[in-house]
């Protein structure tokens, strides 16, 4: 059994609307093997075994980085 680990790192979700907005991200294709989020810097949830989901929210006329480090066995 091997694993591996990938980290999505410096994900930048902007807004450039005057009022503040929920962005939706969603990373499917984690159906293979055993994938699992170590660390995320904004709290998602697994929508099912290949989906997992954020609703990040983005300030008025501003950003959020997003991180999220994922640990696969295989």
């Amino acid at each position: 059994m091997g694993t591996s680990t990938l980290s999505l790192t410096n994900s930048r979700l902007t807004n450039a609307r005057s009022r503040p907005a929920t962005v939706e991200l969603v990373q499917g294709g984690l159906d293979w093997g055993d994938v699992r989020v170590v660390e995320d810097s904004a709290k998602g949830e697994r929508r099912n075994a290949g989906t997992y989901a954020w609703q990040v929210p983005v300030p008025a006329n501003g950003s959020v980085d997003l991180s999220v480090t994922f640990d696969s066995r295989y």
